[in-house]
């Protein structure tokens, strides 16, 4: 497997002006929990522990605990043996005790949602119907701003309960494909504790990001001017906007098509010399109640349980955005297609 490399530790900074990192691994503490599905957020800890030469002897706030470096930066490593549910209890001591800027606290979990030991590394989000990173937010006083690193598990077969699946161990042949997938999330802790997040790129391919200030119906004289300026073409111009035809939440994305009565779309279709040639990906936001208009329906506010239910829709839109520059339209829209609301399980 084509590993990832790592900045030279030579050019790294100071470790005594470093603040350290925080790695925190999820799972449940015991015999009995060993080696689940559940607990793959300890494995990889216990990895990373173990190549960085870092002792996990010591308890410290309902953890088991190491203290160490990842080449030059230093870094806290940590599972909190309070079982799932409760992981933030530990998690919000530690980062009080220890000063930790919240941007330096990667959480390490397992992920129904992600195809088995796939790999996805966000700068912040939502729990995503996890309870053991729901308690973690909790005890951050709701925010929400930390990195995590999700490690897919897979959907449950035929009709098994989550409750149940995530609390199976792997098979032989899983583990066999869990020691690459560690190997790469290890080298991609280095990489982060190092470099951070890279803001200029998805992976390795260059992206641009704008949202257009003129207002929703002359969007196209910000994006026309782009498109020309930068000479992107226009099967790289993905425009992302809501969609009162498609159910609350859901997405669809398409390579091209007309402008849908959206005026936002009509007026960049105007700028981009009436070619519909562009991908775009819709999001649900479903129709006015009642006898609503729809120019008051699309200004108002979503609503709380809307929130927790957009948060999977992003994670979704993220994910499928990912997909859609490294691997094509073709496997994002497989993507979308497939995707299922997450479920929330202990």
């Amino acid at each position: 497997m084509a590993s990832i490399s790592t900045p030279s530790l030579a050019t790294s900074p100071d470790p005594e002006k470093l603040k350290p990192w925080l790695l925190v691994g999820l799972g449940n503490p015991g015999k009995r929990y060993s080696g689940t599905r559940h607990n793959v957020g300890f494995e990889l800890v216990d990895f990373v522990a173990e190549a960085e030469g870092i002792p996990m002897s010591s308890i410290s706030f309902k953890s088991c605990f190491g203290r160490g470096s990842i080449g030059n930066v230093p870094v806290m490593l940590a599972k909190p043996q309070t079982f799932m549910n409760a992981s933030g209890e530990s998690v919000g001591a530690l980062v009080s005790y220890y000063k930790i800027p919240l941007n330096q606290v990667l959480v390490i979990f397992d992920d129904m949602d992600l195809p088995f030991a796939k790999l996805r590394l966000l700068p912040k989000g939502g729990h995503g119907g996890h309870n053991g990173m729901r308690s973690i937010i909790t005890h951050l006083k709701g925010s929400r701003d930390f990195p995590r690193l999700r490690i897919g598990i897979g959907r449950p077969p035929g009709k098994m309960e989550a409750a149940n699946f995530v609390l199976r161990p792997f098979t032989r042949d899983e583990r066999v494909e869990l020691d690459f997938t560690f190997q790469n999330g290890l080298e991609a802790v280095r990489i982060l504790v190092h470099e951070g997040f890279d803001r200029s790129s998805i992976g390795n391919v260059p992206v641009m990001l704008a949202k257009p200030q003129t207002f929703m119906n002359a969007s196209g004289e910000s994006v026309g001017a782009l498109v020309s300026y930068y000479k992107i073409p226009l099967n790289q111009v993905l425009v992302i906007f809501d969609d009162m035809d498609l159910p609350f939440a859901k997405l669809r994305l398409l390579p091209k098509g007309g402008h849908g009565g959206h005026n936002g779309m009509r007026s960049i279709i105007t700028h981009l010399k009436g070619s519909r040639d562009f991908p775009r990906l819709r999001i649900g936001i479903g129709r006015p109640p009642g006898k609503m208009e729809a120019a008051n329906f699309v200004l108002r506010p979503f609503t709380r349980d809307e929130r927790v239910e957009l948060d999977f829709t992003f994670q979704n839109g993220l994910e499928a955005v990912r997909i859609l520059v490294h691997e094509g339209f073709d496997r994002s829209a497989t993507f979308i297609n497939s995707a299922k609301t997450l479920e929330h399980f202990s």
